[in-house]
């Protein structure tokens, strides 16, 4: 009974905790907010744009209560241009000591660091159409503190995490966005009680010398920063995910913690698994497998088959999950293009909310993910400073906004042209397992939609800020008038050229029009036969939008249009009211006016005559409710709803 209660109380928490996540990534210690300039930058190697490296061979003995780890890497590449120097990407702090370089298994003495590189001088001018190899051994303490990429926990678990600008402090590597490694091979010596985590399928563990050799070997193409190790104490859970059509090995290494959500999570990770499935083709890495392993760090990191997790929740798992198809299988080709692995993450994750399985609410999702959004009128889901975490990782922009525009972009181009449009994206055999930039992504959806989508991408991608909408409605005869004015979020904030769903209500039925917004203050006329009851802009926030203020006016029936700018026009304040109403008339009227004022069911409850410029309704003897007060004068009339409280 203990064990259940204990299950019971762990499940609860972690259901509670659930609810509130927004970023359900965390790619870094929230104390440490040190701009990322002033720790590293992106790859500047000289010799990076020739290398073509086809293995990773590692050896990394590393435990959970030592600092210092001890590597072997041996990287094997082509060139596509004769080098004799090779600048790998390693260790900017120098914390890290180089006891032997090889190049093509010669002894290279001539290597030497400068700034945030191994410089190493070749025996011999490494030339195209030969395989290469370079081996670096190596010891230290990687700095881990400060560029959130090597990290230790009560003694219990030692794990690395590298994106964006982290791989060198403890591997020496290149970090280019324009070639992945082909192949890798890590092998992890570690104490015997603790699990060796990493890429790929499991090989081997070797427990017949001091300590345990635990082998992974990947073999799918992969980015720098998704190679990653943890070595553990973790429980280890298999799972085979199955659905109608496939079946996917899960590998789980977790924590005490973590075992009741194993079995809870099996069948939303097969919902998850089914829905990416069906939208974006068949798991990418399916010759292996899947797997999570926790960390203690919040939140997750998709590194390639083997996501590190913080726990097992409902949106992280699914985030983590969607990653391995838009960050993995496709990678961003550059920083400036991380919302193809973010914005996408996210948005797959809230799209298991609205097929019903995930832990929140579609609708509320969107409501809140919006308002949160358009709390702050600036940014762009294009980062404008790449070596600034906070930035490159904005919650609100990379990962929120990012996935608004990709429902907004949806709405517009409608489901079938959008979600073909991604498959597209994510299944072109020239994308796959590499990497892409935005343009790519925009050229399948205009094909996918026979639209010309570049100022959509300039309005909502790149541009700042978000449209806020101010929507006056009034009737003439059977004609509904809408004057709409868009306002910038920010002087930056381009025009948003979109199709603007306003619903109209009518008894309890929902007629929805599409306005093509293509200027700051539009004026469109459309057939409705009666005044409605009520109109709103995008009700069902499918679209990133801010202010939505809707303003009834002045509805004129009975007479021509064209002089229904010079009849009677009117407000009314307050409304709603509990007593006396104000009336402020407007326009062409030189005598008194009747007034009567009718309920929703038409029937009479008050009538009189008020003075021609401005009077007051006393309302006091009328129950709550929504009533209609009308004025007119010989052939004149206008009608407008009040509402008294």
């Amino acid at each position: 009974m203990k064990s259940l209660i204990a299950i019971i109380a762990i499940l609860s928490s972690c259901f509670l905790s659930a609810q509130h996540v927004y970023d359900v990534e965390q790619k870094f210690h929230e104390q440490e907010r040190t701009p990322l300039s002033e720790i590293a930058s992106r790859s500047d190697a000289p010799s990076a744009p020739f290398i073509d490296v086809t293995h990773v061979l590692m050896r990394m003995d590393a435990e959970p209560n030592r600092q210092t780890i001890y590597g072997d890497v041996t990287i094997s590449y082509t060139v596509s241009k004769n080098i004799d120097t090779l600048w790998l990407d390693f260790d900017s702090n120098k914390l890290m000591r180089v006891t032997t370089v090889q190049d093509d298994f010669t002894l290279n003495t001539k290597s030497y660091r400068e700034n945030n590189f191994l410089v190493i001088p070749l025996s011999r001018t490494h030339v195209t159409g030969v395989k290469h190899r370079i081996r670096i051994v190596y010891n230290g303490t990687p700095d881990g503190a400060d560029i959130r990429s090597y990290f230790q926990s009560d003694n219990k678990h030692v794990w690395t995490r590298s994106e964006p600008y982290g791989a060198r402090y403890w591997w020496p590597c290149i970090m280019t966005l324009q070639d992945k490694i082909d192949s890798a091979d890590i092998y992890l010596l570690h104490p015997k009680q603790f699990t060796g985590v990493s890429n790929g399928l499991l090989q081997r563990v070797d427990s017949s010398r001091s300590k345990a050799v635990t082998h992974w070997k990947h073999t799918y193409p992969m980015a720098f920063y998704l190679l990653a190790f943890s070595i553990g104490d973790y429980n280890h859970i298999s799972q085979d995910i199955i659905w109608p059509y496939d079946t996917v090995r899960v590998e789980n290494y977790i924590f005490d913690d973590q075992l009741p959500w194993v079995s809870y999570m099996s069948g939303h990770l097969r919902e998850t698994f089914q829905l990416f499935d069906s939208l974006f083709g068949e798991y990418p890495f399916k010759r292996e497998h899947y797997g999570h392993v926790q960390t203690s760090i919040g939140g997750g990191m998709e590194h390639q088959t083997m996501s590190h997790m913080y726990d097992l929740n409902q949106p992280l798992v699914a985030h983590e999950l969607a990653h391995q198809w838009f960050g993995n299988k496709i990678t961003c080709g550059s920083w400036e293009d991380l919302w193809l692995n973010e914005s996408f993450a996210t948005y797959l994750t809230a799209l298991t909310y609205e097929k019903g399985f995930g832990d929140r609410d579609w609708m509320q999702w969107k409501i809140n993910t919006n308002n949160w959004v358009t709390s702050n009128n600036n940014g762009s889901v294009f980062p404008v400073d790449t070596n600034n975490f906070n930035i490159l990782f904005s919650s609100r922009l990379t990962y929120n906004k990012g996935a608004l525009v990709l429902n907004t972009l949806r709405h517009q181009i409608g489901d079938q042209a959008f979600f073909s449009g991604i498959r597209n994206f994510i299944t072109d055999p020239k994308l796959s397992y590499d990497f892409a930039v935005t343009e790519q992504l925009q050229s399948h959806l205009e094909s996918a939609s026979g639209r010309d989508l570049k100022e959509f991408f300039d309005d909502w991608y790149r541009g700042e800020g978000h449209p806020n909408y101010l929507l006056k409605y009034n009737m003439i005869n059977s004609n509904i008038i809408f004057d709409v004015e868009q306002m910038k979020s920010t002087n930056a904030s381009p025009l948003f050229d979109m199709d603007l769903n306003v619903a109209v209500y009518l008894n309890g039925n929902r007629f929805d029009f599409y306005l093509p917004i293509t200027q700051a203050n539009e004026t469109f006329v459309r057939k409705f036969g009666r005044i409605p009851d009520s109109v709103k802009i995008d009700p069902d926030y499918n679209a990133l939008i801010g202010g939505r203020d809707v303003r009834e006016g002045t509805h004129v029936v009975g007479i021509d249009a064209k002089i229904a700018e010079h009849t009677i026009g009117f407000t009314v304040f307050p409304s709603p009211s509990s007593s006396i109403i104000q009336v402020r008339v407007s326009g062409i009227v030189e005598e008194d006016l009747r007034y009567t004022i009718t309920n929703s069911n038409g029937t009479l409850v008050l009538n009189g005559i008020m003075n021609s410029e401005e009077g007051e309704v006393d309302l006091e003897q009328l129950n709550s409710g929504v009533y209609f007060i009308e004025l007119s004068s010989d052939n004149k009339t206008a009608r407008q709803r009040i509402i008294k409280h």
